[in-house]
């Protein structure tokens, strides 16, 4: 087995990626069956800020910690989550972090790239999210949800705000990376 070799600097901001993921959950405005949270601002922020296996891994825990139990998600936390219509969201988090991570690997260290990478790691977010919320609500919760209604009210309506949320973890993540010389 591989050992890891992760710097005092790695672990510390690891463990406050997952605490800032945490508390963006809490941070909410409840609309139309799907909460207005910061999660996928600071998921976007450890993706820039972290190296893409290192940003994974963070969101991994993240993940995890809701799942045993601890209330980090939006809705609580818990095995049953898995059946929340909105958990699709929150695996999508998985497949953002390295893919921006890769991305921004990529393409470079400016504000801009950076923002392009988070539009482009917010993909499989709304893909997996939207995919997830009409499955659950229409298959394991019994509904009658419209794809029209859970695209209007799981997409439409988020997407302006997380464009805007790419471009500010951009920055944040920029700033951060200056002055804690990662």
């Amino acid at each position: 087995m591989k050992k890891l070799n992760l710097k005092t600097k790695e672990i510390i901001l690891a463990g406050l990626c997952i605490a800032l993921i945490s508390v963006g959950a809490f941070i909410k405005v409840p609309l139309f069956g799907v909460p207005f949270t910061l999660q996928l601002l600071f998921v976007m922020v450890t993706a820039d800020m972290l190296k893409p296996w290192l940003s994974f891994f963070v969101v991994g825990c993240y993940v995890l910690l809701g799942l045993i139990g601890l209330p980090v998600f939006s809705g609580g936390g818990g095995l049953s989550y898995v059946a929340s219509p909105t958990f699709g969201y929150i695996l999508g988090f998985l497949l953002c972090s390295p893919i921006v991570g890769l991305l921004y690997d990529r393409f470079g260290n400016t504000v801009k790239m950076k923002a392009l990478a988070n539009l482009i790691g917010m993909i499989p977010v709304y893909l997996i999210g939207v995919i997830y919320y009409f499955f659950i609500s229409n298959i394991y919760l019994n509904g009658s949800a419209e794809l029209k209604s859970i695209l209007l009210f799981g997409f439409v309506v988020f997407l302006p705000l997380d464009v805007i949320y790419c471009f500010i973890a951009a920055l944040i993540a920029n700033r951060l990376k200056n002055i804690i010389k990662v």
